[in-house]
């Protein structure tokens, strides 16, 4: 039988959602490495309406909606 627990929550936003246009910048910009990172920032920054929604809690990443969970799964072989 395999054994199955839920991560506890460490994402993106564990800081909280960001509360300006350019926290929300920083923090996209800041999840990739490598790379140009001034291109980058211009893309995001160009883009930011396709990419978060203002909320009243701040800017709310769209690609991350609704309650996620990550799970691990193990089992013994053999």
């Amino acid at each position: 039988m395999p054994e199955v627990r839920t991560l506890p929550s460490l994402s993106f936003m564990a800081g909280g959602l960001p509360q300006t246009r350019e926290e929300a910048i920083a923090r996209a910009v800041a999840a990739f490495e490598g790379g140009d990172q001034e291109q980058l920032r211009q893309s995001v920054e160009a883009n930011l309406d396709a990419l978060y929604a203002r909320t009243a809690g701040g800017y709310r990443p769209k690609w991350r909606s609704g309650e996620r969970r990550e799970l691990l799964i193990t089992w013994e072989t053999g």
